[in-house]
């Protein structure tokens, strides 16, 4: 076999796929990824990362890894959710290029060739594949989550984003192969990169290949929740934006109402709030100053 040593070689591509309940997966999406990758030509790497997975996906991924030497696995010591998993991923990759996809099969991996063509030939240094059709093929409803997403942007002041990107190096490396990011990957754009470098795509999306998203609504709300504090410099930024938007409504619901209650309980529910913001900002920088790591690899492939 040969010997899995990407540093002996220039690596163009680095597809990163986190792994999380996957194991009937994985064997499809990665044949499909080495479909597209080989016909580009150009060298590349796949790198797997297992989060903790209930079921034997770490196994698929260690019998994977023992037949195709460009394609790696690191197994995380704990369930860190998909941003972390992604985030460990990017660390150890080596291309040029760095791409993103889950490991549902709910993303096309042939649109990986339009996202490289697309950022071949522009001047961006991120671009995001949208499908337009996503909350359709998963059976949500497309208006409220369209809505959803657009109060949660502007209330972190973040851009559009998705999980399929492609992106160049530099954007989280420096000329000498050193980590930037000490947070997660949006909130580090968002603080870093003008939009006018940000492309979007239309690709494809399909229904899930086997099984049910354990993506759910609580958890991306928890997810949002936290690492809301990263998207902004500082803490009254954040906390102003938020009470401003509680105290109006609440002002609003009162005149309409001709009934002073309403407005009590925004009052009291906006101090709740700015309380739990100042925990949330304090625990940051506890965290932050005692160097707890965002996520730990136990194992590498």
């Amino acid at each position: 076999m040969e010997e899995k040593n990407c540093d002996s070689w220039t690596v163009e591509y680095s597809i990163i796929v986190p792994v999380y309940n996957s194991s009937g997966i994985i064997p499809i999406l990665v044949d499909k990824v080495i479909t597209v990758m080989d016909y580009l030509k150009k060298p590349y790497e796949i790198i797997l990362v297992e989060d903790c997975s209930p079921d034997n996906s770490w196994d698929a991924i260690k019998k994977i890894c023992k037949q195709i030497p460009n394609i790696r696995g690191l197994r995380l010591s704990n369930n860190y959710g998909q941003w972390m998993a992604t985030m460990a991923g990017i660390r150890e990759s080596k291309g040029k290029l760095i791409i993103t996809i889950d490991d549902d099969l709910e993303y096309d991996p042939q649109d990986i060739i339009s996202l490289i063509e697309c950022i071949q030939s522009s001047d961006f240094k991120l671009v995001f594949g949208i499908a337009p059709n996503k909350y359709l093929l998963q059976g949500k409803s497309n208006i409220f989550n369209d809505w959803r997403n657009k109060i949660v942007n502007f209330l972190l002041g973040k851009y559009v984003t998705d999980s399929f990107k492609i992106f160049k190096r530099e954007l989280l490396f420096t000329r000498t192969n050193i980590f930037i990011p000490n947070i997660h990957f949006e909130a580090y754009i968002n603080h870093t990169l003008h939009k006018k470098y940000v492309g979007y795509m239309n690709v494809n999306f399909h229904k899930r290949y086997s099984g049910n998203s354990s993506y759910n609504f609580f958890k991306k709300t928890k997810l949002i929740y936290k690492h809301s504090i990263e998207y902004h410099k500082n803490l009254p930024e954040l906390s102003f934006l938020l009470l401003s938007i509680i105290l109006i409504t609440g002002i609003c619901v009162s005149f309409l109402q001709e009934n002073i209650v309403p407005f009590l309980i925004t009052i009291s529910f906006s101090l709740t709030l700015l309380l739990v913001l100042l925990l949330k900002y304090v625990a940051s920088i506890y965290i932050s100053s005692a160097q707890i790591p965002d996520y730990h690899v136990i194992e590498y492939l």
